[in-house]
């Protein structure tokens, strides 16, 4: 027998590349000179481009499933890696575009950014005459940096906005920035992408009363029992909720908490909709038996962001990049 749930609602060699990419305008046939690594003096911004982000439709720009080594172009996807190259501005006219620091620190860690990716997506450049193969080691950059510039466990500051179509330079004392992260990418690998920022952003001035008063947290009442919930504040740290803890602490805990939920909503799932400042996928129906026998399987949809709530209790931040 079931009986109807009540909050349903709550919802990056060695030297200098050789025959790299012609660089090019927008515009202009891509017969020029050779793009390079930037690195500029910008305070805010080492990377940067103005231009348009892509057509959605492509695959790199899909940020809701950590990049992996092993995938590469979808099957329908048949642009050549140049084409990559410049279908992502971010690449074209950011990383590997020709304004970079000229100095003699700039050309080093230049060289051994670009060497570092070539070493995790594999080699993007000329040097590599296997059309396929170069095509989806570009596509594999592509997807890390959009991933990067999409990735909510990085703390931005200043102007630095998430997918902003910018690598901003500028971390905090809790976070790298997104450069950072793509340095950290090419010599740590694809495990450099799980890293976290915890507690409030240095700007951030709220309580926990207003972090926890919004959709994201019902949503997490309402798909977790008690013994979860328990767990899932475990996972960030503490409990939010504790009153004995300093205030500025419930918040930085309660904050943590936020970004995973932000996570989750970001991902989406099954009967879930992306980034709507909710968690979606909760259950109308519960079985009717005693609440000490439910739990999250219950209480959510398979697939769900509700669900992936109830698997962060129970697994941790590995559970925030399952598809």
């Amino acid at each position: 027998m079931l009986i109807k749930k009540v909050h349903m609602t709550l919802s990056v060699s060695n030297s200098q590349p050789q025959g790299f990419y012609h660089h090019a305008h927008k515009t202009s046939h891509p017969n020029a000179q050779t793009p390079t690594l930037t690195f500029d003096t910008n305070p805010v911004r080492t990377v940067s481009t103005l231009s348009p982000k892509p057509p959605a439709v492509l695959g790199e720009l899909n940020v809701s499933n950590l990049p992996s080594r092993e995938e590469a172009r979808p099957a329908d996807d048949h642009r050549s890696a140049m084409e990559v190259y410049y279908d992502n501005p971010i690449l074209s006219r950011g990383i590997l575009s020709a304004s970079w620091d000229r100095s003699a620190q700039g050309q080093a860690r230049r060289a051994t950014l670009i060497d570092d990716l070539k070493g995790q997506v594999g080699d993007f450049s000329s040097d590599n005459t296997d059309p396929q193969s170069r095509a989806d080691a570009m596509f594999r950059l592509a997807r890390v940096v959009n991933y990067i510039d999409n990735d909510a466990g990085v703390e931005r500051v200043g102007s630095a906005r998430i997918g902003d179509g910018f690598l901003d330079t500028v971390g905090s004392h809790r976070s790298s920035s997104e450069a950072g992260r793509l340095m950290a990418f090419g010599r740590r690998g694809y495990d450099a992408l799980e890293s976290f920022s915890i507690g409030r952003a240095i700007d951030d001035k709220r309580t926990v009363e207003e972090i926890t008063a919004g959709p994201l947290f019902k949503g997490l009442y309402a798909a977790l029992n008690d013994e979860e919930l328990d767990a899932f504040k475990s996972r960030v740290g503490g409990d939010w909720e504790r009153a004995s803890l300093p205030p500025s602490v419930r918040a930085d805990l309660a904050a943590t908490a936020e970004r995973v939920l932000q996570i989750i909503d970001r991902k989406g799932g099954e009967e879930s909709t992306p980034d709507n400042g909710k968690i979606d996928g909760l259950s109308i129906w519960v079985p009717l038996i005693s609440e000490a026998f439910l739990s999250s399987v219950h209480y959510t949809r398979p697939g769900s962001e509700a669900a992936r709530v109830g698997q962060f209790a129970n697994k941790g931040f590995s559970a925030l990049h399952q598809k």
